[in-house]
């Protein structure tokens, strides 16, 4: 059973110069790095309790992140689920047809791991675990500071609604809470509670919309990460202040309520969108 979403990884080209972002623009210390020899990677954790960024950095230019990087450049890469039991769960998915690769402990001593290939999933790339690494690691109860008050929800961009939602629920058990039309604004989207966080799948049904762009130019898969923040306003401000130039969002039909988008450009390839804590809260949950 999937108890919950853990963390996402970003994939970057180099680490030193990329871990900056996230205390500069966010407030996310930079709280541990380490290096996974067996699968290439170099990773550094950023946390925001109960969940955390982990930033991935090719240590092998033939590896598999390497080869990501080399595709669709830098961005948002994986998505790591939590379940009771990574055995149990790995024995399911092959049932349902799934291709599933079992992975070998991380030096860090994350044990029981596996690996559910983005064929199976429209394009995202699940990685499993049984155990909260920020709990393993002792991150728990790192303090937030700066604009990031929580990790909301990561979007996932389809070309299919119905067979992404029906997909989610075939193999993990999953539905969402909503779904939702909007043929004036040119997509429709599905929010699925995991836990404390949520997946948003999002259909573009106008080819002038920028999902659209974005389904042609990188497939299907993860484009983005929503953030909560206390204040959109005083978020945007400080961001400004940074040399960050947002684009505001003001409340319409699809978001009831102010939001913010911040370009790739500023974040090393990483999508971000900012919503209120107050209002996203009761949104989200379908409220």
């Amino acid at each position: 059973m999937i108890k919950g979403i853990t963390n996402f990884g970003h994939a970057v080209k180099n680490i030193d110069q990329s871990a900056s972002v996230y205390a500069s623009l966010w407030g996310i210390p930079l709280a541990k790095k380490f290096s996974s020899t067996q699968e290439g990677v170099n990773n550094a954790v950023f946390p925001v309790p109960p969940n955390f960024a982990e930033m991935l950095e090719p240590a092998d230019s033939k590896g598999t992140l390497a080869r990501f990087i080399d595709r669709k450049g830098e961005g948002i890469y994986h998505l790591v689920f939590l379940t009771d039991s990574v055995e149990k769960e790995v024995r399911s998915l092959r049932q349902k047809g799934v291709v599933v690769n079992e992975a070998p402990a991380l030096d860090s001593g994350l044990q029981k791991r596996a690996w559910v290939h983005p064929r199976s999933t429209m394009g995202v790339l699940f990685e499993l675990i049984e155990v909260d690494p920020l709990k393993q690691w002792g991150l728990q109860n790192t303090p937030k500071k700066g604009l990031v008050l929580k990790i909301s929800h990561i979007h996932h961009i389809v070309k299919d609604l119905d067979k992404a939602v029906a997909l989610y629920e075939r193999i993990w058990g999953l539905r969402p809470n909503q779904r939702h039309d909007y043929p004036a604004e040119g997509f429709s989207n599905a929010i699925i509670p995991i836990g404390s966080n949520y997946i948003g799948i999002l259909c573009p049904t106008n080819a002038k919309h920028p999902l659209w762009a974005f389904l042609e130019k990188k497939g299907e898969g993860l484009r983005s990460v929503c953030f909560l923040v206390e204040d959109i306003d005083k978020a945007v401000d400080n961001l400004r202040g940074k040399g960050v130039e947002p684009f505001v969002q003001q409340p319409g039909l699809s978001t009831p309520f102010k939001a913010a988008w911040i370009s790739p450009k500023y974040t090393h390839g990483l999508v971000v969108e900012l919503f209120p804590v107050k209002e996203a809260s009761s949104y989200m949950a379908g409220g």
